[in-house]
């Protein structure tokens, strides 16, 4: 009698998922069936919407630096980078400042003509001198006028992380894009694009 009166629920389940006879199975493993294809179509209709949102964007505070270094910068090394001579004047003044970016570094920028924006790391430790090619230039240009935000690029001393407001070389589109400093090199780690203004 207990089947019997299991048996319309039964139906009821075979209805929401008609490719799975739960009648067939008995009520007990019935049910533990249905309940993990219940848990699996939510899972498939929740997943995805929660990944559209996106992760929070990183932040200065995510990526410490371990060390900071104190001491009297070294000079520039001009050799180490075949730019490094044709923008010895910017370089030599930046670097003299001391480190203001991912411990011992110094990150040194100038304008390149209208809304953009050249930049190059030293190394306060050996003078070396690193040109992000793929990044340099940063144009300032396709900000929303509704944004929040504005054209910058923000780091720290204590940080390696570099978060740009504009549009790096490697990218067409203008957006937030987040790089962490690593072995001397920027990863990108994330990317949000801005939405064209069809104002302008």
């Amino acid at each position: 009698m207990e089947t019997d009166r299991l048996k319309p629920k039964s139906w009821c389940l075979e209805a929401l998922f008609p490719a799975f006879p739960i009648r067939h199975y008995g009520p007990t493993l019935g049910y533990r069936l249905f309940l993990f294809l219940a848990v699996f179509y939510l899972t498939i209709a929740i997943v995805p919407s929660a990944l559209s949102t996106g992760t929070p964007p990183p932040m200065i505070a995510d990526y410490p630096t371990k060390t900071l270094y104190s001491q009297k910068p070294a000079p520039v090394d001009f050799k180490s980078h075949p730019k490094a001579w044709t923008y010895r004047t910017r370089l030599r003044e930046g670097a003299a400042k001391g480190p203001n970016f991912a411990g011992h570094y110094t990150l040194v920028r100038w304008g390149c003509g209208s809304s953009c924006l050249y930049f190059a790391v030293v190394d306060a430790i050996s003078g070396r001198v690193i040109f992000p090619e793929k990044i340099i230039p940063i144009f300032f240009i396709g900000l929303p006028q509704d944004a929040e935000i504005d054209y910058d690029m923000i780091f720290d001393r204590k940080s390696s992380l570099l978060i740009i407001h504009g549009t790096p070389t490697e990218n067409e589109k203008a957006g937030s894009y987040y790089y962490n400093f690593v072995n001397n090199r920027f990863e990108l780690i994330k990317s949000v694009e801005w939405e064209s203004d069809s104002s302008k």
